[in-house]
């Protein structure tokens, strides 16, 4: 390859990396029978970096090689070098790493020899009584240069050595046969995917049909079937409703599913398979969107809470006797649990406790109630499927930066990552003979600006999950972006592409001072809860206020002069607001009152939503309710800009809202936007200072499933 201009993958030879066999025109890397296909980009910066023979690339040199010269931003060349790094722990970074040269660029460094037994090559490439080891060289040995078999000798002492060869060819597969077996994808396809948004995915007990959610949107889902080895799905239900999450029945006659309209609690239905007339079964009490499964003892377990304002819960609902009980007991007002997963045996269940900041995967153990944190604390992850053995839980990430497929072990052995391919996993389930079904997703989202008159217009884009936007007097807006180990705040001056300001684990809820020079945010760790300020230019970061991480210490607001920040944080007793000097000094001061939970500041006022009970209200000696919307599932979505308030109407989900309300009195006015991301996440628009109108967010990413066989060998 010539060391200058673009690198062509389909002239490049196929050559070694320690143990790991790299072929460019294929973008594949194989070891031991298995192979990851890499991104287009990701094999070239692979290749230049492999190619340069230990010695250091600059970022210029990778621009030219990988991207032809083009100018590009240093997220992307990070990326590709993150990427990069990722296949060294194909083999657990025994073969190569990607060592940083600061302010100079990369270089590739060899870490061990490869034996040509350790690869998949064809029989001819190697003598079985005699492998030839690759020496440890600086620079990767092409496929085309390994050493020829050798001839073979008569000699005495060759027959000696081919006796020591075979005996440590015994020990070896002794040594082998005793090492713990572990868990692999055997096969991973895509079963379905269209143009509709996919997800739900659910296998039948008796492993010959999927059941799925499909539709354009979120608002008018409908269930479909589909068999595992051949034909098209089959629509299931075809009603004017949002029907989503389908269980199957432990024989795989029936399918329960989940039944919304808007602004009610859900309605759990129960149909036959193929055909028959449904039931509902249940109602929920007050959630809206739960994930139901079907358990082995033919229960259904789902998410739901007995109040507005209570923690959700997991709760087994028997269809016989239609007695509830909530099984898992989150902390209240900190803790919600969703996404139940009962095991193939009927003894444990897996299930999501969002608990910021130490959400994770919790097994309960139905003998005792005991309940055992699975996954490490704060990862992020939707679902969890069972192995068939009932002692281990595969979970995926969806992060764009970083997202696999995880397999936790209830022994507590190590976990292990089984994907390496670079897609975005949602919810995982499980069925049988070790199978399992997983949304597989495409994330991007834009940023749309309303205009005057109804027109609407896409600011910019970004592919990965962005929320909680805010927007300073010029026009700079700030957001979240989330990564798979970090959250970053971005800062997108006008004219200018998007640039990181801050980088944490955790970070949440950006808010311009009044002057547009600083940030301030909220952001946790295991043991302590925080609210920060950065310069914006990421420079200057001081942490202004630390309570623990219960205290969950979040929403800091500029009050107008720029000389204090306004949080909200729970004390033990409750939620309730707080003030601190935004200089740092001095300890934060509880204002009176419980229960609220987001504050914004207009002039001297102060208006609040609360935790316990939908609407917004000025705050004072009597607080005055001047609007019954939104919900505190939707709390952080609400603004305040010049004299105008919005909030977000999201009542029925198929007619999404911004109500405008003047805070200097006269009517509201209504903005229709169809397209906005609904999620409760919250955080989804913001208002222009400069012309009053709604910024929001847009998804336009896809999802589709794939079907994955796991071996344990």
């Amino acid at each position: 390859m010539s060391q200058r201009g673009e690198i062509d993958l389909a002239r490049e030879a196929d050559f070694l990396l320690g143990r790991l066999e790299v072929r460019p025109s294929l973008r594949e890397i194989r070891i031991g029978g298995r192979t990851e296909t890499l991104e287009p980009r990701v094999m070239q910066v692979l290749v230049a970096l492999a190619r340069a023979d230990g010695a250091v690339i600059s970022r210029d040199q990778l621009t030219e090689r990988c991207w032809g010269g083009r100018i590009v931003g240093e997220d992307a060349i990070n990326r590709c070098i993150a990427k990069v790094r990722r296949v060294a722990e194909l083999d657990g970074n025994e073969s190569f790493a990607i060592e940083t040269v600061t302010r100079v660029g990369y270089r590739l460094a060899h870490l061990r020899a490869a034996t040509i037994e350790s690869l998949t090559r064809p029989p001819e490439a190697a003598d079985p009584v005699q492998p030839h080891t690759v020496s440890a060289a600086p620079s990767p040995l092409p496929l085309a240069t390994l050493p020829a078999r050798p001839a073979r000798s008569a000699r005495p002492w060759t027959w000696g050595a081919v006796a020591i060869a075979v005996a440590g060819v015994a020990v070896f597969l002794t040594l082998r046969s005793q090492a713990p077996k572990e868990w692999s994808i055997d096969r991973f396809q895509t079963l379905v995917s269209t143009p509709a948004m996919e997800n739900y995915p659910a296998l039948a007990p008796n492993g010959a049909m999927l059941a799925y959610t499909a539709g354009t949107d979120q608002n008018g889902r409908s269930i479909y079937l589909r068999n595992l080895t051949e034909g098209e799905a089959a629509r299931l239900t075809n009603d004017a409703f949002d029907e989503y999450s389908p269980a199957w029945s432990p024989q795989s006659d029936r399918i329960a599913f989940v039944r919304q309209t808007p602004g009610k609690p859900c309605t759990i239905v129960v149909k036959p398979v193929p055909a028959g007339n449904e039931r509902e079964v249940a109602h929920c009490l007050t959630s809206e969107d739960p994930k139901l499964a079907w358990g082995a003892d033919g229960a259904l377990y789902f998410s739901d809470a007995p109040t507005i304002s209570a923690s959700g819960r997991i709760v087994r609902f028997d269809m016989a006797t239609g007695k509830r009980t909530d099984v898992t007991h989150p902390s209240p007002l900190i803790a919600t649990d969703r996404e139940p997963a009962p095991s193939p045996d009927g003894k444990s269940l897996a299930f999501y406790r969002d608990q910021y900041p130490h959400s994770g995967i919790f097994v309960l153990d139905f003998a005792n109630g005991k309940e055992t944190r699975l996954t490490p604390d704060g990862l992020s992850v939707w679902g969890s499927a069972w192995t068939s053995d009932s002692r281990s839980v595969v979970v995926g990430t969806l992060q764009p930066d970083e997202p696999a497929l995880w397999i936790y072990h209830l022994d507590g052995s190590p976990a292990k990552r089984l994907t390496f391919n670079q897609s975005e996993f949602g919810r995982v389930t499980g069925g049988p003979n070790n199978m399992a079904a997983v949304e597989v997703y495409s994330t991007r989202m834009a940023f749309v600006a309303m205009k005057p008159g109804g027109a609407s217009q896409s600011i910019f884009e970004q592919n990965r999950d962005i929320l909680d936007p805010d927007i300073s007097a010029d026009g700079s807006i700030v957001f979240m972006a989330y990564g798979s180990t970090s959250i970053s705040l971005m800062v997108k001056h006008p004219n200018e592409d998007p640039q990181k300001i801050l980088s944490l684990k955790q970070v949440m809820n950006p808010r311009w001072s009044p002057d547009g020079t600083r940030v301030a945010f909220a952001t946790s760790d295991a043991r302590h809860s925080r609210i920060g300020i950065v310069r914006a230019d990421g420079s200057a970061r001081i942490n202004v206020v630390t309570m623990n991480a219960d205290a969950q210490a979040s929403a800091p607001v500029w009050t107008a002069d720029g000389k204090t920040l306004l949080f909200s944080a729970n004390d033990g007793h409750g939620w309730r607001l707080w003030k601190i000097a935004a200089d740092g000094s001095g300890k934060p001061q509880a204002l009176a009152g419980y229960g609220w939970y987001a504050v914004r500041i207009h002039g001297t006022d102060m208006y609040a939503s609360r935790v316990d009970k939908p609407g917004i209200w000025k705050l004072g000696p009597t607080p005055q309710q001047i609007a019954s919307n939104p919900t505190p599932d939707y709390w952080a979505d609400w603004t305040i800009a010049g004299d105008m308030l919005a909030y977000g109407d999201f009542s029925d989900p198929k007619h999404l809202k911004i109500v405008m309300h003047p805070l200097n009195g006269g009517p509201e006015s209504v903005i229709d936007v169809p397209d906005m991301r609904l999620t409760l996440a919250g955080g989804l628009f913001s208002l222009d200072p400069r012309n009053g109108m709604p910024v929001y967010i847009r998804d336009l990413s896809d999802s589709d499933i794939a079907l994955l066989h796991l071996v344990k060998k």
